[in-house]
């Protein structure tokens, strides 16, 4: 019975939501009655959480006080029924709403391009290399593959790649259509990747039609980056959501204050013990900090290095390729050539430390495998291995260490804040501010590795506070609280006598006034 109720729950608003919401519809209706052109919004409802349609769904009630304009809602969602889930018919409450979803016709009409596209593929580049209806979409495919299979490669072989290939092509086709039916004046989505997100991303984009990745950090933190063309991601290096703009980082050095710097030290003494949750910092809780003597006694290191480094990888699977630009094709690939490096320096004490996502959030390929393959059973002296499940604190690792390699890992804004040297495979959310070392060629940034131990290790009081403003803008700036979303984070909130008037919500008027202005900025 239990299960019968979880099923039917997905799908039943609360009553004292249903309530609240009739109020706020009245609005949107009698804009509707004034003969007012609506704006057309394409949104994302794939992924059923509330907390994410709250944001969208207030955010939009700001836009349309606003442009007095009455919205109208695309639903996005895989299939139609799930445009009825409890989470989706918050916009069924508030606006008029059609719902766009995958259908056969789409994935049989996909088969035959798919044929094609297949016959070219004889190479994980080729993947990468891949464009699709004059987009290059390859990226995307190959990081939907990884995510959909939990896995951290993709080989024109693998299982599953002419399934996600024709997904991919649907995907593509769908937005097509979507754009050709319904001429939308803006896309919200949650991710601006894979191969769902990107096909809507990078076509609409295409299009010219502004979208904005909208971010939830919990506690009523909310964000995102609006996007009106596809050169605003495609010619950007810092192109990610959670990334900043050029002109948010000049801003932020620009206007870095004493009181600036107060606030990024309080937070990092917050973070580093575990008690902020953005970005996996609630991971620390429950791990155990030591000096660095006590640290590399219980690594069991006993003979003196001339430098030691903490190879950070990352959840294998998360991210690898869609968005950033890489010089290796996925994080697998990265971790295999970094441990081969690292075998040859025995100058260095290399810790490789396994991401702890991988016990929370699970993978089929394991950063152990990895290692276990490079080095066999029985590691070098100078190779530690931690696996995901450690007790160590991450910040005890850093301050033992003189050097974090990491392709893009949030790891390195907090290592270079604690004055470590960040060797980076690629670009990142920390691109061009000045304080990592950053590699375009894979053959440069091996050369970095081998000779780590010749190389001047410390940071610059200039790269310092790069550092922490990079931080500040990245952890704390773009992350403002919405008094709406820190009141009601979810449906069971809401009552029918809640004030809900979005546009008395400061951080969401300003966010509408941005989107309004289809400048392509960060929100914040």
């Amino acid at each position: 019975m239990s299960r019968i109720y979880q099923i039917i729950s997905r799908f039943i608003l609360p009553s004292n939501a249903k309530r609240a919401f009739r109020q706020l519809a009245r609005p949107g209706r009698t804009l509707t009655a004034q003969g007012a052109e609506p704006y057309v919004v394409v949104v994302d409802g794939t992924l059923a959480a509330e907390a994410l349609s709250l944001y969208y769904a207030f955010l939009l009630l700001s836009i349309q006080d606003s442009l007095h304009r009455p919205i109208k809602v695309i639903l996005l969602v895989n299939k139609r029924l799930d445009g009825y889930w409890r989470s989706n018919r918050v916009y069924r409450m508030l606006f008029d709403v059609s719902v766009v979803a995958m259908n056969d016709r789409l994935l049989r009409a996909a088969t035959v391009e798919c044929d094609s596209l297949m016959a070219d593929l004889k190479s994980q580049q080729d993947i990468l290399d891949l464009s699709v209806q004059g987009i290059h979409f390859g990226p995307n495919i190959y990081a939907g593959y990884l995510r959909k299979h939990f896995v951290g490669a993709m080989h024109p072989g693998s299982e599953g790649v002419r399934e996600i290939l024709e997904e991919s092509l649907a995907n593509l086709a769908l937005a097509q259509r979507t754009l050709d039916l319904h001429r939308p004046d803006l896309l919200v989505l949650s991710h601006s990747d894979y191969h769902s997100f990107g096909a809507f991303f990078k076509k609409f984009l295409h299009a010219k039609v502004p979208t904005l990745i909208g971010t939830l950090y919990g506690e009523g933190r909310v964000g995102g980056r609006l996007y009106v063309s596809l050169s605003d991601f495609e010619c950007e290096p810092r192109n990610y959501a959670f990334s900043c703009t050029p002109e948010t980082w000049w801003q932020a050095l620009s206007s870095y204050s004493f009181q600036d710097n107060d606030k990024v030290s309080a937070y990092l003494t917050k973070r580093f013990a575990g008690d902020d949750d953005s970005f996996n910092g609630d991971y620390h809780k429950s791990t155990t900090r030591l000096q660095k003597d006590a640290l590399l006694q219980k690594l069991g290191v006993i003979q003196p290095f001339k430098a030691a480094a903490l190879i950070a990888a990352h959840l294998l699977w998360d991210d690898a390729t869609s968005s950033y630009r890489n010089i290796y094709c996925d994080y697998t690939s990265w971790l295999q050539r970094t441990l081969e490096i690292a075998g040859g320096n025995h100058h260095v004490l290399w810790i490789v430390k396994a991401h702890p996502s991988e016990l929370h959030m699970g993978t089929k390929d394991r950063v152990r495998d990895i290692v276990r393959t490079v080095f066999g059973d029985n590691l070098p002296a100078h190779i530690v291995f931690l696996d995901a499940d450690t007790k160590l604190n991450t910040y005890s690792l850093i301050e033992a260490v003189d050097a974090v390699v990491t392709v893009r890992g949030t790891i390195g804004f907090e290592a270079a804040c604690l004055g470590r040297t960040v060797v980076n495979a690629g670009t990142g959310p920390y691109t061009a501010q000045g304080f990592n070392r950053e590699f375009t060629h894979a053959t440069d940034y091996e050369q970095c590795l081998a000779n780590l131990h010749t190389s001047e290790l410390s940071l610059t009081p200039e790269q310092l506070r790069n550092a922490r403003i990079a931080i500040f803008v990245y952890l704390m700036k773009k992350c403002p609280t919405s008094a709406l979303l820190t009141r009601f984070p979810s449906l069971a909130e809401l009552t029918p006598s809640s004030t809900l008037d979005a546009m008395q919500d400061e951080v969401l008027k300003r966010f509408s006034t941005k989107i309004v202005d289809k400048q392509a900025c960060d929100l914040m």
